[in-house]
């Protein structure tokens, strides 16, 4: 009876043992299944033995959402407006109004009409002449109405001869609502101003445009 008994208190050690065995042996796998694994490679050169280790193809479920997601990148900046030559020059001329009118001053401090014209386009590399009959003499005339455009050479009459070139100026903008412009120019009162050509002093001195750019 004793033996039998100390035969079934064997067998049931053995079986505890194997159960314990074996959920270590699960427990080993669960831990290293969630480490990143390596492969380890060993290669001899000319009797001298390297070894490598590189990392396998199980990588946590971080880094493979990072292997699937897409790169991303800043978006390109948008492209800033260029300005044309006649924007420029436009936006340059208006940077001098309110600078005062002075006879035969060439700017920057005063001009003439036929000075701030002159300096405006110089800096822009234009040579100019320097009296406003000798600027419509000198550019090609726009002869229809429906021509002008904003960078033209705007020529009027003298005060006591409004058929002979006396003032310049330069066409700013159209008004095609109305048939007019609006240009820039050194006035005897104002300076440097804009002013629409609907003036009835400067329409009826009108004489034509010249064309500077083409």
């Amino acid at each position: 009876m004793l033996r039998i008994l100390a035969s079934v208190v064997i067998l049931v050690s053995v079986i505890s043992c194997g159960s314990s065995r074996k959920a270590s042996n699960l427990r080993s796998q669960d831990f290293d299944a969630s480490r990143t694994a390596t492969t380890v490679v060993s290669t001899t050169v000319d009797g001298v033995q390297t070894t490598t280790a590189t990392p396998s193809a199980a990588t946590s479920m971080a880094d493979a959402r990072a292997q699937h997601s897409p790169a991303t990148s800043p978006m390109p900046a948008e492209p800033e407006p260029q300005m044309s030559q006649i924007d420029s020059i436009l936006a340059y001329a208006k940077t001098f109004i309110g600078t005062p009118y002075q006879w035969a001053a060439n700017g920057p401090s005063s001009f003439d009409c036929s000075g701030f014209v002159k300096y405006v386009f110089n800096h822009f590399g234009y040579e100019l002449p320097r009296t406003s009959t000798n600027m419509s003499l000198k550019f090609p005339r726009v002869e229809s109405w429906a021509d002008l455009r904003p960078g033209d050479l705007i020529f009027f009459g003298e005060r006591n001869n409004i058929r002979k070139v006396g003032h310049v100026g330069i066409i700013y903008s159209l008004d095609e609502e109305h048939g007019s412009f609006f240009f820039i120019h050194a006035s005897v009162n104002n300076g440097v101003e804009i002013q629409r050509y609907t003036n009835p002093y400067y329409m009826m001195r009108y004489i034509g445009a010249g064309r500077v750019i083409e």
